[in-house]
């Protein structure tokens, strides 16, 4: 009998359910396609244990799972031992490359489509400029995850 992956996905010092980032990713894919701006997102501290080991089929699951998810603009996602990243758009080839050592070799065509101009990462917090000011990753969560929404 298989056993259930649960997984943990923190955004800052939040912990949310699987449930809550599904949403919260398509909430933001929304976002996106409503401005016409690819924007960049790193999810840190996804981890099935306190070890923080995904096995190999775990991480083809949850990457399949996610690259549905992605805009048709592209995106790229990527694992290391304790952490899953997710890039959609706004990244070049090259900063790509260099945190995605270890991504899968079928999204490096993903990569490849993307051309818009480069965004700030490595943080939660990194925005994207729409052209109507500044916008953060972490005021587009609290959207999805603040009080109006609980």
């Amino acid at each position: 009998m298989k056993k259930e992956i649960s997984v943990r996905l923190q955004f800052g010092s939040e912990f949310v359910s699987r449930e809550q980032f599904l949403r919260a990713l398509e909430a933001m894919i929304h976002v996106s396609r409503e401005i016409q701006t690819p924007f960049l997102l790193l999810f840190v501290g996804v981890t099935p244990s306190r070890r923080g080991l995904f096995t190999s089929d775990q991480r083809t699951r949850i990457l399949h799972e996610l690259v549905r998810k992605m805009p048709p603009t592209g995106g790229a996602a990527w694992f290391n031992k304790k952490a899953i990243s997710i890039v959609l758009g706004g990244v070049n080839r090259d900063q790509a490359g260099i945190l995605g050592e270890e991504m899968a070799g079928d999204l490096r065509k993903l990569i490849q489509t993307i051309t818009q101009k480069s965004v700030r990462m490595g943080t939660l917090r990194g925005s994207f400029y729409p052209g109507r000011g500044t916008v953060t990753v972490e005021s587009m969560m609290s959207q999805v995850f603040g009080r109006d929404n609980r």
